[in-house]
């Protein structure tokens, strides 16, 4: 690829793309295309050059069009207004994201920058937070206030939104908020209430990932994780999440792959492993602020890594599945050895399967198989 020729890739594919889901059109732009050209453009070494266009079309987008929807807004319409411009900004950043993985995964660590969602949030907090004024926020939430004291109906949510959008955006309130409207932004929240999303709406949501059903609240789960993090009930959310993924592999992985045939538990495994994994990734999304705060804080596995490791322990090296693989893996090799041909694409995926579950393949396979898996 020439040097020049990112430019098109950019100007008539990415650009246009970023811009839409920047303006809150989610289902217009074509994410395989969108994300083919930004692999095409890192895998032919622009990075920096998609990272540096990346960053001055978000801040040319928060600078030209958020900032003109806050100016000149009464008190009360900035704090709504500025809520709604951080949901929208928020959801934007996670599908641009998802569009510029390849680069977050093999340019940005590489070059010690900060991911592309990290990115977003840091253009949030310069561009927007700390363009309007202490004095600013302070009116407003003194104005809600007062209102209430008159005895108006508020929308509580809106100061609870700040507060999340704060704390998301790593801002002490000590540095917007002055203290005695600190505690009026943070107790908006019912702490009980919060310690219940899991069995209300999180281990529900969880439950349908993990068995391939579509999910469409994922920003109300995302929130809710978010939530019992914010307040403190970390613990209980990773706890229960491992159990729940526990209980989903025991007693319902395991039965499906006992009822398999010799001839089909390869395809079955093969097709479990791949829906568990895209399982897994969205969930690791849906919990990113548990790993983000909580998991390094109590220095414990991150969920993606914790779905691995159950995967690991009660499917791979639980021994009725390695005694079926052995057995699948011996029918094929005597087929093989009779002279018939055979589709070797289920050794290969399944040797890709032990490679990222860390597991030896010659600790798993029996003797008589491993040279020949190997071949």
């Amino acid at each position: 690829m020439e040097t020049q020729s990112i430019d098109p890739l950019w100007s008539k594919s990415l650009k246009p793309g970023i811009e839409k889901l920047l303006s809150g059109f989610y289902n217009e732009p074509n994410f395989e295309e969108l994300y083919r050209a930004a692999y095409t453009v890192v895998l032919f070494k622009h990075g920096q050059a998609l990272y540096e266009k990346t960053r001055e079309l978000i801040r040319e987008h928060l600078d030209k069009k958020v900032r003109r929807r806050l100016f000149g807004l009464s008190s009360t319409e900035f704090l709504v207004t500025l809520k709604q411009a951080w949901d929208s900004y928020e959801k934007s950043m996670d599908m641009i994201r998802c569009i510029l993985m390849y680069m977050d995964r093999h340019y940005a660590p590489a070059q010690n920058l900060e991911s592309v969602y990290d990115l977003g949030l840091s253009l949030f907090r310069e561009s927007i937070v700390f363009w309007t004024t202490r004095e600013y926020f302070n009116n407003a939430l003194l104005e809600m206030m007062a209102r209430e004291q008159r005895g108006e109906n508020i929308d509580r949510q809106v100061m609870e939104g700040i507060s999340l959008m704060l704390t998301r955006l790593n801002i002490n309130e000590g540095d917007i908020c002055d203290e005695d409207l600190q505690t009026r932004c943070l107790t908006t929240i019912d702490f009980e209430h919060t310690k219940s999303l899991w069995s209300t709406t999180l281990k529900p949501g969880m439950e349908k990932i993990l068995t391939g059903s579509r999910v469409y609240a994922f920003d109300m789960l995302y929130q809710d994780a978010y939530l019992m993090v914010l307040h403190k009930h970390g613990q209980t959310l990773y706890e229960n999440t491992q159990k729940l993924i526990h209980d989903y592999l025991v007693e319902k992985v395991r039965p499906k792959l006992a009822e398999s045939s010799s001839a089909t538990f390869l395809f079955t495994l093969k097709q479990t492993w791949n829906d568990y994994r895209t399982s897994m990734l969205y969930i690791g999304n849906m919990l990113r602020h548990m790993d983000q705060r909580y998991v390094p804080e109590k220095n414990l596995e991150s969920v993606y890594d914790l779905g691995l490791r159950l995967f690991r322990e009660n499917i791979i090296l639980f021994s009725t599945t390695r005694e079926y693989l052995n057995n699948a893996f011996r029918e094929m090799m005597t087929r093989e050895q009779h002279g018939e041909i055979i589709d070797r694409t289920a050794i290969n995926d399944i040797s890709l399967m032990l490679t990222k579950l860390n597991i030896n393949k010659a600790d798993f396979y029996d003797e008589d198989l491993q040279t020949w898996c190997s071949q």
